[in-house]
């Protein structure tokens, strides 16, 4: 705290903070986060936020850089990263799917807009169909709700599935056992 009162008496357009919040009690981290927010929002100090910490990314963060060896690997805003994230990004994310091999998986990713909506119980009723739930996250970055479900189909349900989705302007992904899959949204 002291440190941070001490670069605001210079009035900056822009406060560095690096690794704030580590070593620290989740109380104090929460703490400091708050102030942070609080820094950001009532003096408009844009923070940049060097962290390891996925939960303070999503707690603080508008948008985000993904580095590693120095390298950025993919940079933009936090719901961008979210719902397109690459096997990296997923590591980092701490998302483990264990898929089925029969069927058919598609990840469904839900933005804000989609996010507090019955989209899957509606495509089920509509459709008629039968799927399993395989895996599912549901995490809030910055006060705003995002998730990512991934379901298992029979195959000769493909078409009817992604049309549904496509129609209802989610994005998705067949997961392939390959690295590329097919994509659309």
């Amino acid at each position: 705290r002291v440190a941070i009162a001490r670069a605001l008496v210079m009035n900056p357009m822009l406060l560095l903070s690096d690794e704030a919040t580590s070593a620290l009690d989740p109380s104090i981290t929460g703490a400091i986060l708050d102030l942070l927010a609080q820094i950001n929002r009532e003096l408009g100090v844009t923070i940049v936020l060097v962290t390891h910490e996925m939960e303070v990314v999503k707690r603080l963060c508008a948008e985000a850089a993904f580095m590693e060896g120095g390298v950025v690997l993919k940079s933009g805003k936090i719901e961008d990263l979210f719902l397109s994230p690459d096997p990296k990004m997923r590591e980092f994310l701490g998302e483990n799917e264990i898929l089925p091999v029969e069927g058919l998986n598609i990840r469904i990713y839900f933005p804000k807009n989609l996010a507090q909506t019955p989209l899957i119980t509606q495509m089920a009723r509509e459709l008629q169909i039968n799927f399993n739930i395989v895996w599912g996250n549901l995490e809030s970055f910055n006060g705003i709700a995002l998730g990512i479900l991934v379901i298992n189909i029979q195959a000769n349900a493909k078409e009817k599935v992604c049309n549904y989705l496509n129609a209802r302007g989610a994005q998705w992904e067949i997961i392939e056992s390959n690295p590329q899959g097919e994509q659309n949204g």
